[in-house]
């Protein structure tokens, strides 16, 4: 999908865009950070610690030293949130949870029928993807949905 015209970019030092970084591997530490965002060590350090912070990021041990002192690797902080995957097919819902690192926490698999409409099947779906969501009394929040529907 292309974006209208006149549409600003994010910029590659936002914090979305650190997450992803970091997420992706691209980025492991604070350096890296400044390096590949194009940043100030200062900023990147203060961005990164709002993330941390916020707990997006965590702090993940030290790494090699590359002739200096040892970089503090960074890692997405599975316990900041989780996305629900689902899958809508003609007669089934596959339900998936993902913690922020991409990893599958939770999974569920339901009959149901398509031509029961949009009104019936998207509340239907909400539903059944905040009981996974919740489902543990320590769960985190659901913080986006995908959802895969079938073609004509």
């Amino acid at each position: 999908m292309a974006l209208p015209p006149n549409t600003p970019l994010p910029s590659p030092s936002s914090p979305g865009a650190i997450l992803r970084m970091v997420r992706a591997g691209t980025a492991t530490s604070r350096a890296d950070i400044a390096r590949f965002a194009g940043i100030s060590a200062s900023t990147a350090g203060a961005r990164i610690d709002e993330l941390v912070r916020l707990g997006y990021l965590r702090e993940a041990g030290a790494g090699e030293s590359r002739g200096g002192r040892k970089p503090q690797l960074l890692e997405v902080s599975p316990a900041s949130g989780v996305v629900g995957g689902l899958d809508l097919g003609t007669n089934h819902a596959s339900f998936g949870l993902f913690d922020l690192s991409g990893a599958l926490v939770a999974e569920h698999h339901l009959d149901m029928s398509i031509a029961d409409g949009p009104h019936s099947i998207l509340g239907w779906v909400l539903d059944r993807l905040r009981e996974l969501a919740t489902a543990r009394p320590d769960s985190p929040a659901l913080r986006g949905i995908a959802i895969a529907l079938p073609g004509p």
